[in-house]
């Protein structure tokens, strides 16, 4: 590092891949795993009130088969939707 004889408080950017690795941030809990993939924790902190743990952003597709029936879509017709390719769930929530 191009400071570090120099006496100067400085310290590398890191990217989004490198930092959830920094022993200081990874001590920190700075970053929490979602669903396999490193995401920075919520903040602030503190000490009586834990966050909710995030949770991966919804898919297109994710609630289709909840919500039609909550238009009022009967069982069949929800079914006539998915096979003509009119609606479609996400694969993920298949």
């Amino acid at each position: 590092m191009l400071l570090a004889t120099t006496g100067c408080c400085a310290t590398p950017v890191l990217s989004l891949t490198e930092a959830p690795g920094h022993p200081h941030l990874a001590a920190r809990n700075t970053f929490i795993d979602i669903d396999g993939i490193p995401h920075p924790a919520p903040a602030p902190r503190f000490s009586r009130t834990r966050p909710a743990t995030p949770s991966s952003p919804s898919l297109p597709g994710d609630d289709t088969r909840a919500l039609l029936p909550e238009m009022g879509l009967d069982t069949e017709t929800i079914a006539e939707l998915f096979d003509s390719g009119v609606v479609a769930q996400s694969k993920r929530r298949r």
